[in-house]
């Protein structure tokens, strides 16, 4: 053993109470959680799936209809929903976020953790694990789906919109 590695030893033993090497410890060591939470946990990506679908379907949609309800006349209508829409679809994604930090929170996983922006990365010690949380599966997985559907619709449902 050289002086360094000796040197490290000790360092890594007196440095063991420490935040950092602490957070370290936890999410190296997975827990072993109930069923209880992984059926929470479940629910919660249930959830989360429901969102997401919703967030591009069901929202704009509702959307455009409370315009349609409220306002007299067709562009009063676009106008409130061109407002409206994107309004109501932060607050549904803001919703999507606090689902993905509670599933994070039920089933004892890391999540969450910010990570340093990309110009701060060289200068700081903090390591990017690269670890996706589960809303992020869920999102790119709906709009996988979306596209899908709509690239079978478009080639196969749709018609061609040239005249016969």
């Amino acid at each position: 053993m050289n002086s360094h590695a000796a040197v490290s030893n000790s360092q890594m033993q007196s440095q063991a109470g420490t935040p950092r090497v602490q957070e370290q410890a936890r999410i190296a060591a997975p827990q072993a959680i109930g069923a209880g939470r992984v059926w929470a946990g479940y629910a919660i990506v249930a959830g989360m799936v429901l969102g997401a679908v919703s967030l591009f379907t069901l929202v704009p949609l509702v959307c455009l209809w409370l315009a349609s309800l409220i306002t007299g006349s067709s562009s009063a209508g676009v106008i409130l929903a061109l407002f409206s829409v994107p309004l109501a679809m932060v607050l549904v994604g803001s919703e999507l976020g606090r689902l993905d930090r509670l599933h994070a929170r039920v089933t004892r996983r890391p999540g969450g953790r910010r990570i340093a922006p990309a110009y701060r990365r060289g200068v700081t010690d903090t390591r990017n694990s690269n670890s996706t949380t589960v809303l992020e599966g869920v999102m790119v997985a709906s709009v996988v789906i979306a596209g899908g559907i709509y690239l079978a619709w478009f080639f196969l449902l749709a018609g061609s919109p040239l005249p016969a």
